[in-house]
């Protein structure tokens, strides 16, 4: 293969790593770099260039994660704002949105605790039995 044929090659799968780091499926990257199937079959299967797509993944994950929490403030004054609105169904549709979000984090951050516990080797036996403690401070709610 020349040297130009070469570079040609790598800036291809350099196209299809990133458009697959982005998120793009495999037949968009795919057609993006100009890639045959069986060219984007061969490069799938290294596990060297599976492992630098799940990089980019997770990068781009974190800015979006970012990007998100950045947005939180407003959202939730956006929802106290909708709570106090003159109309009911408003009101009442604020009140589903905040009780379910309230109940996902809740069981996230308890989910969290009890991995760290597990991780950490931590069993049972050495908390002091309060019952905040062993239920996450939830008092028996899920």
């Amino acid at each position: 293969m020349s040297s130009s044929n070469m570079e040609r090659a790598r800036a291809a799968s350099e196209v299809f790593l990133s458009a697959l780091g982005a998120g793009l499926s495999h037949a968009e990257a795919a057609a993006l770099a100009g890639l045959a199937l069986s060219a984007v079959q061969r490069r799938l299967s290294d596990p060297e260039f599976a492992a630098d797509v799940a990089r980019l993944r997770a990068v781009r994950v974190e800015e979006i994660t970012g990007q998100l929490t950045g947005m939180g403030s407003r959202t939730v004054g956006v929802l106290s704002e909708l709570l106090e609105s003159d109309k009911p169904a408003v009101r009442l549709r604020a009140v589903e949105v905040t009780l379910s979000w309230l109940t996902r984090l809740c069981r996230e951050v308890d989910l969290d605790v009890r991995l760290s516990r597990l991780e950490g080797g931590l069993t049972g036996s050495s908390f002091d039995g309060d019952s905040d403690e062993e239920d996450g401070g939830h008092h028996g709610q899920s």
